[in-house]
């Protein structure tokens, strides 16, 4: 993982890497510098066909929510200023950590018809206001990189 770290803007001198195990689509890592905290993701191209435009949506997305102020996903460069980095083989991205996230790993049916109810609603706001800004993923895979600000 080392030689894939390097390829990226990250602050800081590398301390420890972990693997973070309740991923559920990609591999996952926690990278620890004498600076910050990362997660590096392998993603996984199986799932996710067209990395390119992923990212590319994901970017378009994050950057409007950071002008609006919102708390989200903070995507870290390439040494060569793109989203993700390919190694001839798989797909990485590393985003900043964000330290107080709360994971919800086991919902109940009222959790979990929040969550779904607000994420229908978000993702709709997103395709409408990006539709033409964005690559043309189905509506389906727009993944939405966004912390909702009531936790679960």
């Amino acid at each position: 993982m080392k030689d894939i770290i390097k390829n990226f803007k990250i602050k800081g001198k590398l301390i420890k890497i972990s693997e973070v195990k309740n991923g559920l689509v990609n591999k996952t890592y926690l990278i620890k510098t004498n600076k910050a905290l990362y997660l590096l993701q392998k993603i996984n191209h199986y799932v996710f066909k067209n990395p390119d435009k992923l990212m590319h949506n994901i970017n378009i997305v994050t950057k409007h929510l950071n002008k609006k102020r919102t708390r989200t996903l903070e995507i870290i460069k390439t040494v060569d200023n793109k989203l993700y980095y390919y190694d001839d083989v798989n797909y990485y991205r590393i985003y900043k950590y964000i330290v107080d996230l709360k994971n919800v790993e086991v919902i109940n049916n009222k959790t979990r018809t929040n969550i779904i109810v607000k994420t229908k609603n978000i993702v709709r706001h997103i395709h409408l206001r990006f539709a033409k800004k964005t690559s043309s993923l189905p509506r389906r895979c727009f993944l939405l990189p966004i912390i909702l600000k009531k936790r679960c």
